[in-house]
């Protein structure tokens, strides 16, 4: 039987040309809108193509667009057969900031020794990525040329764009607890009272005053209750000294607990600050805060996790976090920078957000300003297919999606030897190195502790690390629990990146197979909320009997992520899902697995998704390196961009959009382009541009 990968690039050559036009897909939402409004004869034509002689109409827009749409699909023929020469020949030592990690596709099944040979970068259709809605004509550019082209600015629940706009130091105005004066004289004398407050206004932490007490309890718990009243920073204890009872008083540090500060009376609990990060995931920086700060990174609360290769914006919260200390490191911090501070009663979760704002731009773009305006309106009117992007599925050293079926058949051992795997295209700058170099001494050697040194003193937080230290506990079954010493949100990625491989193959079958359409047996949401999470409970879809398939449309239908909780379309689509997960050696039952943190209830997610608030414009430019969009860091420093020039030698697309959270800005692109959105395929356009660029 086929590997899953070899599989879709022959299901590949399947009639994609079934889906509606873009002015029939236009009717449709018209229809939709209609229906909404309560017009009774659109309500039954929502989801069918034209006004009259439906069926004939579909079909002659069908057969129109197939035509019509012969040569898009030749383009993307020879655009997946250079594709595929590209996975032989690329080189991912990118150049500078135009650097991009890829992620190593293998095929399923036993490790061999020439693995780290035959590893290459995954590109869309190995992944499931295969179909469009639109039939406009696909035309060049570079998406993340430098990471500098992609902004990302979270959208909170009260529908605000977040945005970095103060990194002043924060000032908050405290109301303290007013304690009820306490009379010492009675309880410690004078001299003593003098003693401690010496004590406290030296900031001694090693000395230690003894009081002299009776033997009567009631008296000294009223001494232990005034200095923890009146000097709230010292510690104080009972012994007995040749039978005569002393109380010692000693700085808290001193006795080795944690200096307690009294929380202001008028301030929430939850420190809440906005992260402007370049150039690293949303971990990656939160483990750097935790490094710096000394506190666990899963302390922290944020509503989600945000591109890598990009500029972003979004909030943190922290259990009464000080503002003063973390305004502080922002001078240690690099590529990162905390501001906006402020007080609340609630901590960030994941999903409290309402999407994402985007602002991109696509360099060295050879579109006409008609070609560019058809892709846009596309877009912007029709939408494109939710598929999950290549970030989903790793960098160029994890094979995300292959290790979570190893998890899912509980293959442990396999697991890790796949994380640890050398890559032959293996990332080069600086953390890429240390990767490198730490799978090469596992496989040498596979000695957990030889390969942890082997980082020695230069920064690496990736779950390579976090798999050896597991690795070097002894314990039973070494492999999981190893898996368990990666933080859960690290350690999810695999399998949630398996779900995605699936649903992304599922769809591209379904608009293969039914087009752009509602069938009976489809699942839709009856409130009509776009579902985007994995794992999270959620309200059971309804089923589309024959009676009730006029009554949606393509925007209105939802494919399960797998699930052992989840339904399946009650047509063909639920026989296409056992298939494909039976040529991995998997069952829905294995979903719901014995090791709970690697049980997956499912969820559901819609195929298509329109986005909000499209904006574009195009403008010229001459240097590669020039700055075309600001982000929210130089907009607080001032900076401005360059004047465009109408005589530049290159052109570039500003695309602004809003999508909703889990969506996938780089499948938009993907849908104006026409082109693989893949990192190994970007990267050789953009090297390909830097050589005209030189010429």
């Amino acid at each position: 039987m086929e590997p899953p990968s070899k599989r879709l690039k022959s299901d590949d050559t399947a009639d994609s040309s079934r889906g509606v036009s873009e002015q029939g897909a236009r009717d449709v939402i018209k229809d939709d809108d209609r229906a909404k409004e309560g017009d009774t004869d659109s309500i039954t034509n929502a989801a069918e193509i034209g006004k009259v002689n439906l069926k004939s109409t579909v079909e002659q827009k069908l057969n129109g667009n197939k035509q019509n749409s012969d040569g898009n699909k030749q383009n993307v023929e020879s655009d997946k057969q250079n594709l595929d020469t590209n996975k032989h020949t690329l080189d991912n030592n990118a150049i500078g900031e135009t650097m991009t990690e890829v992620c190593a596709e293998d095929e399923p099944g036993g490790i061999d020794e020439d693995d780290s040979l035959a590893a290459m970068p995954a590109i869309e259709i190995d992944v499931g990525i295969t179909e469009y809605i639109s039939t406009h004509e696909g035309f060049h550019g570079i998406l993340k040329h430098r990471y500098s082209d992609f902004i990302v600015n979270e959208i909170d629940q009260d529908g605000s764009v977040v945005h970095l706009t103060d990194v002043s130091k924060p000032y908050f105005e405290e109301e303290h607890v007013k304690e009820p004066a306490i009379d010492t004289d009675n309880v410690i004398s004078a001299e003593d009272t003098e003693r401690i407050q010496t004590l406290v206004d030296n900031n001694d932490t090693t000395s230690i005053v003894s009081l002299r007490v009776p033997n009567d309890k009631e008296t000294r718990t009223k001494i232990h209750h005034t200095i923890k009243r009146m000097w709230p920073d010292l510690s104080s204890s009972t012994i007995d000294e040749n039978g005569v009872k002393v109380i010692k008083v000693t700085s808290k540090k001193h006795a080795g607990r944690s200096n307690f500060k009294e929380w202001p009376r008028n301030r929430g609990k939850y420190l809440w600050f906005v992260m402007y990060k370049e150039n690293k995931d949303t971990m990656q920086a939160i483990n750097t805060l935790g490094k710096v700060m000394r506190i666990k990174p899963g302390t922290f609360g944020y509503a989600g996790t945000k591109d890598k290769r990009a500029k972003t914006s979004q909030w943190i919260s922290i259990f009464k976090g000080d503002a003063n200390r973390f305004y502080g490191i922002n001078a240690r911090l690099q590529l990162m920078k905390l501001g906006n501070f402020r007080y609340c009663q609630e901590p960030l979760k994941l999903g409290d957000l309402n999407g994402n704002h985007f602002s991109i731009v696509l360099r060295n773009v050879t579109g006409t300003d008609k070609q560019i305006d058809e892709a846009m309106t596309s877009v912007k009117e029709v939408g494109f297919i939710n598929y999950f992007g290549m970030q989903r599925f790793g960098t160029s050293s994890i094979p995300t999606h292959r290790i979570g079926r190893s998890l899912l058949l509980s293959n442990w051992k396999e697991a890790v030897e796949l994380l640890l795997m050398p890559r032959s295209m293996q990332n080069v700058s600086h953390e890429g190195s240390v990767l490198t170099d730490l799978q090469k001494c596992w496989t040498e050697t596979r000695d957990a502790r030889k390969s942890l040194e082997v980082i020695g003193k230069r920064h690496f937080s990736g779950p390579e690390k976090f798999l050896l230290q597991g690795l070097t506990k002894e314990s039973d079954n070494a492999y999981l629990d190893a898996f368990y010493n990666i933080p859960k949100n690290m350690r999810l990625i695999y399998i949630h990146s398996y779900q995605s491989y699936v649903w992304n193959s599922m769809v591209s079958r379904r608009i293969r197979e039914y087009g752009f359409r509602p069938v009976v047996g489809d699942l839709v949401l009856k409130n009509r909320v776009a579902v985007n999470s994995e794992d999270e409970p959620c309200t059971t879809p309804a089923v589309i009997g024959p009676d009730e398939v006029n009554q949606y449309s393509i925007y209105d239908i939802v494919m399960p992520l797998p699930g052992y909780e989840v339904i399946f379309p009650q047509n063909n689509i639920e026989s296409w899902y056992k298939e494909f997960l039976a040529e991995d050696s998997l069952e829905v039952q294995h979903f719901n697995h014995k090791v709970k943190t690697f049980a997956l209830r499912g969820n559901y997610r819609n195929i298509i998704i329109r986005p909000k608030n499209v904006s574009w414009a195009t403008c010229s430019y001459v240097d590669d390196k020039e700055q075309l969009i600001l982000g929210d860091l130089e907009r607080i420093m001032g900076q401005t961009l360059k004047d465009t020039t109408e005589d530049g030698r290159f052109k570039a697309l500003k695309i602004e959009l809003t999508l909703p959270s889990a969506t996938y800005a780089t499948m938009a692109i993907r849908e104006i382009l026409k082109s693989d959105t893949s990192a190994g395929h970007q990267t050789t356009l953009s090297k390909n541009k830097q050589a005209q660029s030189t010429n």
